[in-house]
């Protein structure tokens, strides 16, 4: 009989799924385990438990199955969907898929030509759009020597999702300290540990990282850009992310720690850079206090702010209290600010003209003085 016949077999008992379906593959995921079992809600379903394990060990005794396929899936997938996602949920079934998912992936060192599984960098990528970390996996997955893509990339997007324990695991193989935008992204996502971590332990010069405050790092980082682009700003997968808080995000901890070996200006353009900044915050899972934030930003200002000078809905924060009390003043300005510009477009038109008058001018006065020669010319002949 055909593994993945048996593969299958295991898991529909009664035949209840229809396998010309063309989701026969999420309809699998989704069957219960067990669903006719019995056992004590305290202890886990008794036949889903050894239903699993005879799963695992009809993979052990067969191993080849793994390549198989479900539809367009592979068989190994089918483990490795049942763990990050979220149709476990039992957490002593939960548990048992995990451990048993790593045991899978030992078992793809038995069988030859399986690097069209390990090749595929979605297995890790995947991990980056769960609620979950799962370290024990990211970690097993590389360590059996499954593709990542850009490992760059991947860093950034540990950092953003504040996997302190992940960020450790890459640190062990790649040297992440070089990749440009890591304190930047640390600083963008408020994670305060991973900074802390970056300073302490890995004894980052802040220094080499040029103005990690006006996040100048990644502003053209086409690593990042493709981040914010294909997974900040998924709305696919947004039920996944309210839930990533294994690291505290704390922005005004984050930004305490960067400043104090600063070396560069705070300046309007920072303020300006942070202004647009929490314009962009717009998940609640990324919630930040702008008010605080720039209070301490506008303190380390250099130079002096212009009073006319707009922060749009952020003026009342970073010019004081009295903001409501000097619109009349700010109007003012702003019309003198008008009038002048009114003048000195005046003033260039006719200057303009000025320079067309003086250009005709000169041309009268030579074709004048030509024309005088020219007689003069004339007269000196008739009378020789």
């Amino acid at each position: 009989m055909d593994m993945v016949y048996t593969f299958i077999s295991l898991i529909d008992e009664q035949s209840q799924l229809d396998r010309n379906d063309a989701k026969f593959f999420q309809h699998l995921l989704a069957h219960p385990f067990g669903s006719s079992g019995s056992g004590s809600a305290g202890s886990g379903n008794i036949k889903t438990d050894s239903g699993i394990q005879k799963l695992i060990s009809h993979v052990q005794e067969n191993p080849q199955v793994l390549l198989g396929k479900i539809k367009s899936n592979f068989v190994f997938d089918y483990f490795y969907e049942k763990v990050i996602s979220d149709k476990v949920v039992h957490p002593t079934h939960s548990s048992q898929w995990h451990d048993g998912f790593i045991k899978i992936i030992g078992i793809l060192d038995n069988i030859q030509d399986c690097s069209c599984i390990k090749q595929d960098k979605k297995y890790i990528l995947r991990l980056q759009s769960t609620h979950r970390s799962l370290n024990k996996i990211f970690k097993t997955l590389l360590n059996a020597g499954f593709e990542m893509g850009d490992s760059e990339f991947l860093v950034y997007s540990i950092i953003a999702r504040g996997e302190l324990v992940k960020l450790k695991i890459l640190a062990e193989s790649y040297v992440i300290e070089d990749y440009p935008a890591v304190l930047d992204m640390a600083l963008r996502y408020g994670r305060s540990e991973i900074i802390t971590y970056f300073l302490s332990n890995m004894k980052l010069d802040i220094r080499l990282y040029g103005k990690i405050i006006d996040f100048e790092n990644y502003t053209d980082n086409c690593r990042y850009m493709y981040y914010q682009e294909q997974i900040s700003h998924n709305d696919a997968i947004q039920k996944y992310r309210s839930a990533i808080t294994l690291s505290k995000q704390d922005y005004v901890c984050s930004l305490k720690l960067l400043l104090e070996h600063y070396d560069y200006d705070i300046t309007i353009k920072t303020l300006e850079i942070w202004c647009d900044f929490f314009r962009g915050k717009v998940y609640e899972w990324d919630a930040v206090d702008s008010n605080e934030l720039l209070t301490l930003l506008t303190n380390l200002v250099t130079t002096p702010i212009p009073i006319t000078h707009d922060f749009h809905e952020f003026n009342s924060v970073i010019l004081g209290s009295g903001w409501s009390d000097r619109n009349y003043l700010i109007e003012y300005c702003l019309e003198l600010e008008r009038k002048l510009a009114a003048l000195e477009d005046r003033y260039a038109i006719v200057t303009e003209r000025l320079h067309s008058l003086q250009e005709r001018n000169e041309t009268c006065v030579q074709y004048i003085t030509d024309r005088d020669y020219m007689r003069g010319s004339r007269v000196r002949r008739d009378t020789q």
